[in-house]
């Protein structure tokens, strides 16, 4: 027994080193490495950029934004200057007076060489024996023009105002979104089991 002890242990032991050395060093007897390379699903980039197109936040999609209009400071009106309806823009108005010549008889009598009384227009009322007098308007106070108001130029009486919006051109605005990679995880490189390039032709 203890014969046998002594030649079959230094065999398995001969069998075990001649085992271990025939092992490939590379993939250990496994006949399959794995190798680490760029990730070809994202180019070894790591993610996905996706650019999409949606309506301005700014705007809501109209192009422009709606303001109270500053000319007008949203009344809808401005000052103006516009001609005295009363005077007619002349500063003045006529009103009548009795005639100082004929004292608002239109004329006066008057005798001739041979004591003939006749009736004579007055030259200064024309007969109508009343004249016309420039007194100042008491509307313009003579200045011909009063204030007024008139429709806003900008707002055209809305009393708001529309400008471009600054954020976008036409409502709508591009966004780009990124997703990572779901092969290599954002990592850019994966693994891939191979056949093992030592040992393949020994199978």
């Amino acid at each position: 027994m203890y014969f046998m002890k002594k030649i079959l242990i230094p065999i398995f032991l001969l069998f075990c080193i001649s085992t271990v050395s025939s092992q490939c060093n590379v993939c250990i007897g496994y006949r399959k490495v794995t190798r680490t390379e760029p990730c070809s699903y994202c180019q070894a980039v790591g993610y996905f950029s996706e650019t999409i197109t949606k309506d301005c936040s700014n705007c809501f999609g109209k192009g422009y934004t709606t303001h109270q209009c500053l000319t007008c400071n949203a009344k809808g009106e401005v000052p103006d200057m516009k001609s005295c309806p009363t005077c007619e823009g002349s500063g003045y108005t006529l009103s009548p007076r009795q005639c100082s010549d004929c004292y608002g008889y239109g004329g006066r009598f008057s005798e001739n060489y041979f004591g003939e009384r006749n009736w004579v227009i007055c030259s200064k009322c024309k007969g109508q024996k009343n004249i016309q007098i420039k007194i100042t308007c008491q509307a313009c106070k003579g200045a011909k023009l009063i204030p007024s108001t008139k429709k806003c130029p900008t707002c055209h009486g809305s009393k708001s105002s529309q400008r471009k919006c600054h954020t976008c051109h036409d409502g709508k605005v591009s966004e780009t979104r990124t997703r990572t990679c779901n092969k290599c995880n954002g990592t850019r490189e994966i693994q891939r089991e191979i056949p093992c390039p030592i040992c393949k032709d020994l199978r």
